[in-house]
């Protein structure tokens, strides 16, 4: 079977810039681009980019 490859994943969080720390610091994911603390993408080595959207209304 061949194995499918995640390549983009959105997650809505409570705190962008709180969540941006832990996954640069214990995944070793970059930003590779943000505005304010609302939003932030961020990218892995193999390429998977990972955004993080603020979920408070």
């Amino acid at each position: 079977m061949k194995r499918l490859k995640l390549n983009h994943l959105n997650l809505t969080v409570d705190d962008v810039i709180a969540a941006r720390a832990f996954l640069e610091t214990y995944f070793g994911l970059e930003c590779i681009g943000s505005r304010s603390d609302g939003f932030a993408a961020l990218m892995d080595e193999d390429g998977l980019v990972l955004t993080l959207m603020n979920g408070k209304t």
